[in-house]
């Protein structure tokens, strides 16, 4: 395999680490993709959605327990240990849910699917943790492999709702029926016909129960994956280039304004190592670099080992790279927001916002959706916008486009343009803009942060997390508790 220089990718390692990605979120993404199936046969009805959302916020004890650990320091917390619990537990769990997703328990005398809800919760706790857990660990690489990780998440959103087609989700049909009930009038009950269209789904072409072993299979395939990141020496040599591995011996990278991306030092005698290393003995940040890694009671000898790599990938000087404490402040503000909106908020409304323009207007949403989101990501990797007044701009228009998602929302049952073909072509394109618009900047974002290094990725996992669990708490209050949705049929308007 040809080796590639420091700055550039190996397409080899790209596809690996778009593969360890899936495994961050396929579980609890799939269980999202099989909720047309799951609402008719489990008690929640279409309320199963808001009580998915909430549990998955409670699991974020997962991330806040990493965070203080490796704020605390405790030396036996690693990234990759870490990883593999998470890819381990995933797996298992999507295994339990094939065979127990349907059972059901009585509490306070009303039935719940409380198999399917602890199991989402271990799903849920692992998942959480991997945002405080993936990026850090990619801080080992070329800054680009980090748009490979967010690929690899968009996937794990696509590669089940591809499924899920499959299996035949959206294979439902109106037909005419008669509902009778009884209404008094005057003091008299009377009996009361009448009709109606309601929805009928079809059998599905394979189980749930198969569906689940394939997710159980894609956990294998990511861990599988991620065990070649570690092991295979081009992987780790896509790692040294970045230098985690020496940046210890020399100073610690996290604390130093050096570890903002441009310039990183590095301890080795290995010559695969020299032949990866831009060494620029005239340059004044070269200097500064020894200045800053070295003191005076270093031997000549350890001094000849350091060398000072600057990326080819960043082309902004030091002082662009050495962001302001506002602008990072900002940057994870912005980020909090959006995932705020795309993992909280926006997932709890969108069978209220989409589902009464009819059922095919909800599953192409949906899954076109679901491309939009590494789609995205993906072009990131040619055109990345390092401008903060940019990305702000697109984040802002996002939400906006996000604002009249949530405002079709509250028009359930009966929103603007429902049973007309423009209404339905207006809220597919909506749900693919909100996608598109907010998942660029995150990722954009993400690639900033990265200048600044390994804990500023970590804090990016800790924001992702609290916007997260406040937009799913929010809207969980919002849909049970204060009751301001109602749920729309997809035969409302046949």
């Amino acid at each position: 395999m040809t080796k590639m220089v420091c700055g550039q990718v190996n397409v080899f390692v790209y596809i690996l680490v778009i593969l360890m990605g899936l495994s961050a979120w396929i579980d609890i993404n799939g269980l999202w993709s099989e909720l047309p199936i799951l609402v008719n046969r489990l008690p929640e009805k279409w309320s199963l959605p808001s009580y998915m959302v909430v549990i998955i916020q409670m699991a974020n004890i997962g991330p806040l327990a990493f965070s203080v650990a490796k704020f605390a320091k405790i030396k036996h917390v690693k990234e990759v240990p870490v990883i593999y619990i998470i890819i381990i537990t995933g797996f298992a769990s999507t295994l339990l849910l094939a065979f127990f997703w349907n059972r059901t328990t009585y509490i306070r005398g009303v039935e719940h699917s409380t198999a399917l809800f602890v199991l989402n919760f271990l799903l849920a706790f692992v998942d959480c943790t991997s945002s405080v857990v993936f990026l850090p660990f990619m801080a080992a690489f070329n800054p680009k492999y980090i748009t490979a990780l967010y690929i690899g998440e968009g996937f794990s959103g696509l590669l089940p709702s591809v499924v899920a087609l499959g299996q035949g989700v959206s294979n439902v049909h109106c037909v005419n029926g008669t509902q009778f009930s009884n209404v008094t009038r005057n003091g008299s009950v009377i009996n009361v016909t009448e009709y109606v269209v309601y929805p009928m789904y079809q059998k599905p072409t394979f189980t749930i129960e198969v569906f689940f072993f394939f997710l159980s299979g894609m956990m294998v395939v990511s861990g599988l994956a991620f065990t070649a990141l570690n092991f295979i020496p081009v992987c780790k040599r896509e790692q040294t280039c970045m230098g985690q591995q020496y940046e210890p011996a020399v100073f610690n990278s996290e604390d130093s304004e050096l570890a903002c991306g441009k310039y990183k030092c590095y301890e080795s005698d290995s010559p695969s190592l020299e032949q990866q290393v831009q060494f620029h003995e005239d340059s004044t940040d070269l200097k500064m670099g020894f200045d800053n890694a070295l003191d005076s009671s270093d031997s000549p000898t350890r001094r000849t080992k350091l060398k000072i790599v600057i990326s080819s990938e960043l082309n902004t000087d030091y002082n662009q790279c050495n962001q302001t404490v506002a602008t990072y402040v900002w940057l994870l503000l912005l980020t909090m927001w959006i995932n705020g909106l795309t993992n909280g908020v926006l997932p709890s409304i969108q069978s209220y916002s989409v589902l009464p323009y009819g059922n095919s207007a909800y599953h192409l949403a949906v899954n076109l959706a679901n491309i939009a989101n590494p789609l995205a990501c993906f072009v990131t990797f040619f055109f990345q916008i390092q401008s903060v007044v940019a990305i702000t701009g697109l984040v802002a228009v996002g939400s906006v486009v996000g604002a009249f998602c949530i405002f079709l929302a509250t028009s359930s049952p009966d929103p603007v343009l429902a049973g007309e073909d423009w209404g339905s072509a207006m809220v597919v394109i909506a749900w693919v803009l909100v996608v598109l618009l907010l998942s660029y900047p995150k990722v954009a974002i993400a690639g900033l942060l990265r200048l600044r290094g390994k804990r500023a990725l970590l804090w990016c996992g800790i924001v992702t997390q609290i916007g997260s669990a406040l937009g799913a708490i929010t809207m969980f209050l919002s849909v049970n508790i204060f009751k301001l949705f109602v749920q729309g049929s997809p035969c409302n308007h046949v």
